[in-house]
């Protein structure tokens, strides 16, 4: 089972709420290339290298992190079962290069 969380470079924010209406707002738009998510593909997949289909230790869902294309929103798959091992290691990395980490299921943003 995947879980997706979203991933945005904007001005931080206070609240969940406020995270909330950015992410509607922003995943309707496209955007050129944001090279920090490249950045954060890569030290993701430093940490927890993708492995070959059908292996049960890849925590991606959809493939090998690429960071994301042209858009304001970078969306990355995550197997649900690997998510209380992953989630702090991307929202430590991610909040280092500025962004912002959005999991709407679980009704958290790490601002």
């Amino acid at each position: 089972m995947s879980h997706v969380i979203h991933i945005w470079e904007h001005a931080p924010l206070t609240s969940f709420a406020d995270a909330d209406q950015l992410h509607a707002r922003l995943s309707r738009q496209s955007a050129p290339p944001n090279p920090k998510f490249g950045q954060l593909a890569q030290g993701l997949l430093r940490v927890f290298p993708h492995a070959p289909h059908g292996t049960t230790s890849s925590p991606w869902t959809a493939g090998p992190p690429d960071g994301g294309g042209a858009q304001a929103v970078w969306a990355l798959g995550i197997d649900a079962r690997q998510l209380d091992r992953v989630l702090p290691e991307l929202v430590e990395q991610a909040i280092a290069l500025g962004l912002t980490v959005y999991d709407g299921a679980s009704g958290e943003a790490f601002l």
